[in-house]
């Protein structure tokens, strides 16, 4: 009995340890700036180390499975949606003379 209890102390400190590499490692991430790589570097590290914990990857939550696919849907539409969203300001200065190709009204260029 006291073998398994050790066991399963283990398994929570392993899950203990996840959730503070992966706290850890979104401070890491939205700390740090732009011009010290480093610690986004090593905030990424903690966030996937701790994210690949067993007992973590074996959840099953309806709001997390929701999650993932809107996240994937979004990933494989971004693009198509970021170039439509590039092609507006052209239509809207075809379509209105009174704003130029930059969006200031006066003039339209030729």
């Amino acid at each position: 009995m006291a073998a398994n209890a050790e066991v399963s102390s283990i398994a929570w400190g392993e899950l203990v340890l996840s959730i503070v590499f992966i706290l850890a490692g979104a401070v890491l991430l939205l700390k740090g700036e732009p011009q010290h790589m480093l610690p986004q570097k090593i905030g990424a590290t903690l966030l996937v180390a701790g994210a690949l914990n067993e007992r973590l990857c074996r959840w099953d939550s309806a709001l997390l499975l929701e999650l993932g696919n809107a996240s994937y849907s979004i990933y494989l539409i971004h693009s198509f949606v970021l170039a439509a969203v590039r092609f507006l300001p052209f239509l809207h200065s075809r379509a209105s003379p009174g704003v130029n190709r930059r969006g200031a009204i006066g003039a339209v260029e030729g």
